[in-house]
């Protein structure tokens, strides 16, 4: 057990948490590009835009100006690097997180944004989309039809991360050779008519390192085996999705005949037994819920008689 531990903390120790490889994965983190993220504010009766790029944290939602005495919306855009995939790999996933730190409803903060409209009042929720903006940001951006809507990315005044899977816009992104995969966050409704600040608030990377927005690409190895191809006494396992939260989907492969007594365990990095599956024939998966234990890198070891094959895989809250 102990010789166990001892290798169960050397492989964390070779995979740090921003950059996991392994002969079958990769996981990369790339942070957002400072000149190319940030805020574009119009203002529909001034005709007037103003951008905000280089800027510590990105508005998305409306207010109004005393100096300009007139009412502005903002939208704020994100743009990546695309993933280094080597040969024989492929992407298999991808994920985009950026910080909600601040909102404001009506006036006060900690509110979600409050619009009132003469046919109701709404919480409209935040969106993204998949963009092509280009080398620079500048105000034809503010309109620019999107390649893709994604979905909502933030309905809650709650401070923290927002995430999203985007791994076919950036597939998209690279089979069409664009320069960069790139984003826009906006409310669902433009603006409202009074004179309250109504806004989400997310950092950009012009902030702390540990803020910064980021995407995390999963590059697999390419593999066509099947369960009739792999050789005797062999063990194929992964894990999808991953980065995961809460839940993930542990998968394996098994050409052991004799699967009596064949199990799963679950170590955090002390190299303690967090969980334990007892695998059933009749199925090649299980689902692992990691609700209450804290984000970090988690090794999952099945084994199968004497043989053993171990995973790594990354929950992020």
């Amino acid at each position: 057990m102990k010789l166990k531990l001892f290798f169960l903390i050397l492989i964390i120790m070779i995979f740090h948490f921003s950059l996991l490889t392994a002969q079958e994965t990769i996981i990369d983190t790339v942070y957002s590009i400072a000149y190319l993220d940030g805020t574009i504010a119009h203002s529909p009766g001034l005709g007037y835009f103003g951008i905000g790029a280089n800027s510590p944290y990105g508005i998305v939602g409306d207010y109004y100006s005393n100096i300009l005495w007139d009412y502005f919306f903002n939208r704020s855009f994100f743009a990546f690097e695309l993933p280094v995939i080597p040969e024989g790999y492929s992407l298999t996933s991808s994920y985009i997180y950026i910080y909600q730190f601040a909102s404001e409803g009506n006036g006060i903060v900690g509110n979600y944004p409050i619009f009132d409209m003469a046919s109701g009042t709404f919480e409209p929720p935040c969106f993204i989309e998949h963009l092509d903006y280009g080398y620079t940001l500048d105000e034809t951006d503010f309109f620019l039809t999107p390649l893709h809507f994604i979905g909502t990315i933030s309905d809650t005044p709650e401070v923290g991360w927002r995430s999203i899977e985007v791994t076919e816009f950036v597939l998209d992104d690279i089979e069409n050779a664009r320069p960069f995969t790139q984003y826009r966050l906006r409310l669902a409704i433009d603006m409202d008519e009074d004179q309250y600040v109504d806004a989400l608030f997310f950092k950009t990377s012009d902030t702390s390192m540990d803020l910064k927005p980021y995407v995390i690409y999963i590059i697999e190895e390419n593999s066509n085996i099947s369960n009739e191809q792999l050789p005797d006494n062999q063990i194929y396992l992964s894990n999808y999705p991953n980065p995961f939260n809460p839940e993930t989907t542990i998968s394996f492969k098994i050409s052991c005949r004799d699967t009596k007594d064949a199990e799963i365990v679950i170590y955090n990095i002390k190299g303690q037994i967090i969980e334990t599956f007892s695998l059933n024939s009749a199925h090649n998966s299980i689902i692992w819920n990691a609700d209450g234990l804290s984000s970090g890198i988690y090794l999952y070891e099945i084994t199968v008689g004497i043989q053993t094959a171990t995973g790594k895989c990354l929950l992020l809250k």
